[in-house]
C-alpha cells in the first residue's frame, strides 16, 4: 500500500510463504550468531576463517539463515561460494539445504 514494493512482488512472497508453511513450522528456534556474513569475518591469507567481528547480539530461529543470506549475496554479486560451502560442510548441512527456500 505504501508503494515500496510492487503488488507482484508481494504476491510472489505470499505464494512462497503459503507453499513452504509446513516446512517453516518445523524449524526449531535455536540460538545462533546471525551476522556472520562475508562482511563480518576475517579470513587468513591461506583462506581459512580466522575470526568473526560484530558479535553484539544473537538471534533465534533457523540457524541456516546467515548461510542462506550469505549465499544469496554471493550469488547475486557473482562472488565465490567457497565460504558458504565450507560453512555448511562444517555444520553438516548440504548446499541445497541452504537454498531450499530460494
Amino acid at each position: 500500500m505504501n508503494g515500496l514494493f510492487s503488488a507482484t512482488a508481494v504476491d510472489q512472497v505470499s505464494s512462497l510463504l503459503t507453499k513452504f508453511t509446513a516446512r517453516l513450522h518445523v524449524v526449531e528456534p535455536v540460538l545462533f550468531l546471525h551476522d556472520t556474513t562475508t562482511k563480518n569475518v576475517i579470513v587468513s591469507p591461506e583462506g581459512y576463517l580466522s575470526g568473526i567481528v560484530d558479535v553484539d547480539d544473537l538471534c533465534y530461529g533457523d540457524a541456516r539463515y546467515p548461510a542462506a543470506l550469505t549465499a544469496a549475496a554471493l550469488l547475486d554479486s557473482g562472488g565465490p561460494s567457497d565460504y558458504v560451502h565450507a560453512w555448511l560442510a562444517h555444520a553438516e548441512q548440504a548446499w541445497t539445504d541452504c537454498l531450499s527456500f530460494m
